[in-house]
């Protein structure tokens, strides 16, 4: 798990979300400077699930139709 304070960092760097959803180049960048593995190699909703776990996060972005996860980056996205 990645610590808040270099998450947070992570998450100023700009908007990842827009009205077609989760920009590809963000997600990329965010995976990069969060530490995933292979982050060039994942579709879009491996990005996101690996960036949640890396945010200390319950990787379920697009499987659920409730969310508890108030913080979560991905949540507006998701449940939209």
């Amino acid at each position: 798990m990645t610590d808040t304070k270099n998450a947070s960092k992570v998450r100023q760097g700009g908007d990842a979300l827009s009205n077609s959803g989760p920009n590809m180049t963000y997600l990329k960048e965010m995976a990069k400077k969060l530490g995933v593995s292979n982050y060039s190699k994942l579709n879009k909703a491996d990005l996101i699930h690996n960036i949640q776990i890396a945010e200390g996060y319950t990787p379920c972005y697009g499987s659920v139709t409730v969310c508890t996860q108030n913080q979560c980056l991905f949540r507006k996205a998701c449940l939209t």
